[in-house]
């Protein structure tokens, strides 16, 4: 057998050569750069992490961050200031304003609902990570409701301040009776039942005794809620709201002189002082009522006008025979 002799040419090993060492340097290459990179994340973690160094971008992030932050932390302390002035004006308007005009105060969760909507900061939310900025827009949200609702309560408190002649007129500030002709026998206030003696009760008005058949007369202008006799012991009795908050009860009277629905100005008889319902002598028991709650009418009526004003002021009226003849003719009822 003959061996067949092979020829390799000269350009056919230098190629070869060269493909090994291409490949050889591309390996140095790679190597050399993961070692570069795997020096810089050393490096990098010495300069950070270990030397709590910063880099240039990430100084000047901070400091942005920080300017940012200060602006936030001013604004909220702005909107801080408008939320006590607001504070202030809610409880002024609630108890002066609103009062005044006998209007009802307006609740603290009405002034901070806040406006509706689910969704309304979801804008935010995706790239507020720390909620800082929800916070704050939430914060501004509430008291812009804060500013409005104060400022329609101001257009009510405005809208009736033009009634303010009106309202002078409707609040109870005289004597029902003449004072000269009565006595207080009762004060507003806890008390002994007068009747049974038998267990303590809030009296909640006072009680004028004096003789039956006295005029009684209207402490303000307005219109007959109820008028008639009544269940709850009050005997014969009479309601009048006054408006603007305003109602008053005169009852255990023995002639009443006007009907439901019957508007009625200050100083107008409306009744004459008697002795039924659950009473033991002639006497009116009178109420102010001030937005549902029973008041002390000593504090509404004026002491300071004279016997004279007061009957320049008041307009008797005729009581009619039949309720004389029944007045006359009725034994003083002491249950």
């Amino acid at each position: 057998m003959f061996l067949r002799k092979t020829h390799i040419g000269k350009d056919k090993i230098q190629s070869v050569f060269g493909r090994i060492f291409r490949r050889k340097n591309f390996l140095r290459g790679v190597l050399s750069f993961c070692a570069c990179l795997g020096m810089f994340c050393f490096y990098s973690w010495i300069y950070i992490s270990v030397l709590h160094l910063e880099t240039p971008k990430h100084a000047r992030l901070r400091k942005e961050y920080e300017e940012l932050h200060s602006r936030m932390n001013i604004l909220r302390l702005r909107v801080e200031d408008v939320e006590a002035t607001l504070e202030q004006l809610n409880i002024r308007d609630n108890d002066v304003y609103r009062s005044v005009f006998g209007l009802e105060p307006v609740s603290e969760e009405v002034r901070r609902a806040g406006y509706g909507g689910t969704d309304r900061f979801e804008h935010l939310t995706a790239g507020d990570f720390s909620g800082a900025l929800t916070s704050m827009e939430k914060y501004i949200n509430t008291v812009n409701k804060m500013a409005y609702v104060q400022s329609k309560s101001l257009d009510d408190v405005k809208q009736l301040s033009g009634r303010l002649g009106e309202m002078a007129s409707c609040v109870p500030i005289i004597y029902p009776v003449f004072k000269e002709n009565v006595q207080i026998s009762s004060s507003f206030g806890y008390r002994e039942d007068p009747v049974s003696h038998s267990y303590y009760k809030i009296h909640s008005g006072v009680d004028l005794s004096g003789k039956r058949g006295q005029p009684v007369f209207v402490t303000g202008d307005g219109v007959v809620k109820e008028a008639g006799r009544v269940l709850s012991g009050y005997g014969n009795t009479i309601l009048i709201d006054h408006g603007f908050g305003y109602m008053t009860r005169y009852a255990h009277l023995d002639a009443v002189l006007v009907t439901c629905g019957q508007k009625v100005t200050r100083g107008e008889q409306i009744a004459t002082l008697g002795n039924t319902g659950h009473s033991n002598g002639p006497h009116l028991h009178y109420e102010v009522i001030f937005r549902g709650s029973h008041k002390n009418p000593k504090n509404y009526m004026n002491s300071e006008m004279t016997a004279q004003e007061y009957a320049s002021m008041v307009k008797l009226k005729e009581v009619p025979k039949k309720n004389k003849r029944k007045a006359n003719g009725r034994k003083s009822s002491r249950k």
